[in-house]
């Protein structure tokens, strides 16, 4: 008879990403076990401050922890996701993870551009597996396409849009002659922006992911800090307009 127990699901963080799959796991939770054969259960949630309110968190406060070592000995927790972001902190937790023999799925393009040959081999050694499919595209399955449909080609070069941010404020700029503060400003109020764009703007998102894409497109080891990169937030509708002028 097949296995019917639940899948123990850990998190690690609980903003508004968190927050999301917390919901998606209790709201799709039959969805999710007819097509596993085996429903999801979440069990812990590692946090910064756990007397936070929560009231959109579809689980008791009892389920949350300040404490990393009661999080990772939580029984029955094969799989822990990461949605806390950042580098430093959060890769040692990361790392604690798979050194406890647990899977891990994360979507920290800055951590895995940093971090992640050494990720990658340390779960290698550990016997478990990094899902990080959302770290590139989104919804755009292309890390695996590069890992198993693309396993056998020769791939020679990469080209896409890897930033929407950026894609919107030029396309807006160009198409619609707007500025780039007016074009910024949109995108924010249209929710394609964070408050703080920085990231996106100055092209450190799309040179991480593409670390990312090319150590798996070509096998190098290859970092955020490796790629050099030059931002649209000094672009002028001016500069625009040389460009269509030059072709």
């Amino acid at each position: 008879m097949a296995d019917q127990s639940p899948i123990g699901i850990g998190m690690i963080g609980c903003g508004v990403v968190g927050t999301g799959v917390a919901k998606l796991l209790h709201e799709q939770r039959d969805l999710y076990s007819r097509r596993l054969g085996r429903p999801l259960l979440l069990r812990r949630v590692l946090v910064r401050d756990d007397r936070k309110p929560r009231e959109d968190v579809p689980i008791g406060r009892e389920y949350f922890t300040v404490d990393a070592c009661a999080f990772f000995d939580t029984a029955d927790m094969p799989i822990v996701i990461e949605v806390a972001g950042g580098v430093d902190r959060v890769g040692l937790l990361v790392r604690a993870a798979l050194e406890a023999g647990k899977h891990v799925i994360t979507a920290n393009k800055s951590l895995l551009a940093e971090q992640g040959a050494d990720l990658f081999a340390l779960a290698r050694q550990h016997g478990v597996c990094i899902g990080f499919e959302a770290s590139c595209g989104g919804g755009i399955p292309i890390l695996t396409s590069l890992q198993f449909g693309l396993m056998a080609n020769r791939i020679d070069a990469l080209y896409g849009i890897l930033n929407g941010t950026c894609n919107y404020i030029l396309t807006e700029m160009t198409r619609g002659g707007k500025t780039y503060e007016q074009a910024l400003a949109e995108a924010q109020q249209n929710g394609f922006a964070e408050a703080d764009p920085a990231l996106d703007v100055t092209g450190r998102d799309a040179a991480q992911k593409l670390a990312v894409l090319a150590s798996l497109a070509f096998g190098v080891r290859a970092s955020g800090e490796m790629i050099w990169c030059e931002g649209i937030d000094r672009l002028d509708l001016a500069d625009i307009r040389f460009g269509a002028e030059l072709g």
